[in-house]
């Protein structure tokens, strides 16, 4: 069995799978608390907990604009979800989806440790 990661390698984890996401000061200020809380959670449950906050995030700007919740633009096979909801309209900038701390605090929520 592999340890679990400590609480910097977790940190670490967080603030890297949501850097090519557009997070809210309140959900960058949440990542020392989720790191405390995800002490049971392998680094591939810490890849996937930004994952499902940024797919959570992307979902609600759809709902928002009544567009279907489907990827915009066709994805390479290489893309990752991330780079999807990028492509699609979910990065940076006038009124596209941001992360929010109900995004990461619902993730962590609905997420099962797997160690």
């Amino acid at each position: 069995m592999v340890p679990p990661p400590p609480i910097q390698v977790r940190l670490e984890v967080l603030r890297c799978g949501l850097e090519k996401m557009v997070c809210a000061l309140d959900a960058t200020c949440l990542l020392d608390e989720m790191a405390r809380r995800t002490e049971d959670c392998s680094l591939a449950d810490l890849h996937n907990l930004c994952r499902e906050a940024g797919l959570s995030a992307l979902c609600a700007h759809m709902r928002s604009l009544s567009l279907p919740l489907v990827c915009i633009s066709a994805p390479e096979e290489k893309d990752t979800p991330e780079e999807c909801i990028l492509q699609s309209g979910g990065g940076a900038g006038g009124g596209k989806s941001v992360v929010s701390e109900a995004d990461l605090r619902a993730a962590l929520e609905n997420m099962q440790p797997s160690l």
